[in-house]
């Protein structure tokens, strides 16, 4: 049986569009470039319009890398917690925590805690309590605007149910070494 070469060229930009992705948006659902930095994760990317003609900027793909950071983890069959960080070297200026679920999102907040080399904490901020719901998606988050040392993690974690029953529950937590 014989391939084509076109096989070969559309299966390299459609990788391509879904690396690129992940710049489209800071707070993006988890994509093929996000699982290689978390072994953890298992969605795949939202298909993108694979046969457009628009060029494609790996340059400026690579130069937002640079400047955020995003780290996943599968907190159930159709559920993730994923941290997203925007930086600029040492600087963070933002973080995210974002939840992902097949259904809804209830009575949440977020944890973005910076750690350094050791495991001791450097930073920490909790979001306000959310007691309503979303569904599919939602975040919690800002600024950090702060300077941090060289060898820091920088950790999300999502917790669920304390507004309504005055017990949070961490649903899970995902990190990203800076």
């Amino acid at each position: 049986m014989r391939t084509s070469g076109n096989l070969g060229l559309a299966l390299a930009v459609s990788a391509a569009v879904i690396t690129l992705s992940t710049a489209a948006s800071a707070h993006a659902a988890p994509t093929a470039s996000t699982a290689a930095a978390s072994p953890t994760i298992v969605l795949g990317a939202a298909s993108a319009a694979a046969g457009s003609s628009a060029a494609l900027d790996l340059q400026g793909e690579r130069a937002a890398a640079a400047r955020r950071q995003d780290g996943c983890h599968m907190t159930g069959a159709k559920s993730y917690v994923c941290v997203n960080v925007k930086r600029s070297g040492k600087y963070i200026k933002e973080a995210w925590v974002n939840r992902g679920n097949a259904g809804q999102i209830c009575d949440y907040r977020g944890t973005v805690t910076v750690y350094d080399g050791r495991g001791r904490i450097l930073y920490q901020k909790r979001s306000r309590n959310h007691p309503g719901c979303s569904y599919l998606r939602a975040s919690v988050g800002g600024t950090v605007k702060r300077s941090f040392p060289s060898g820091r993690k920088v950790c999300g974690s999502w917790w669920q149910g304390g507004s309504v029953n005055g017990r949070w529950e961490r649903v899970g937590t995902a990190c990203v070494k800076m």
